[in-house]
């Protein structure tokens, strides 16, 4: 489409050996305003995980209500 890309929102597993983690540190080189949200089921990654003080994390299982405030929490820091 024609409008611009505001957020990544990508889960930490992925097919191919690569993980979101991967995605999100390509995505701050290529576009360092890009905001970008993971989100894991995994406790340890989710819940402090070593990237947790560099991207947002949401755990899940996690409602709407709870989804859309971590979009709007990163949509909104600068």
């Amino acid at each position: 489409s024609d409008g611009e890309i505001e957020l990544v929102f990508s889960d930490v597993v992925m097919p191919g050996g690569i993980s979101g983690f991967d995605v999100a540190e390509w995505v701050r080189s290529e576009r360092p305003s890009l905001k970008v949200l993971i989100t894991s089921g995994h406790h340890e990654i989710a819940n402090g995980g070593s990237h947790s003080s560099v991207f947002r994390l949401l755990a899940k299982p996690y409602t709407q209500a709870q989804l859309a405030g971590a979009v709007r929490e990163v949509l909104d820091h600068r």
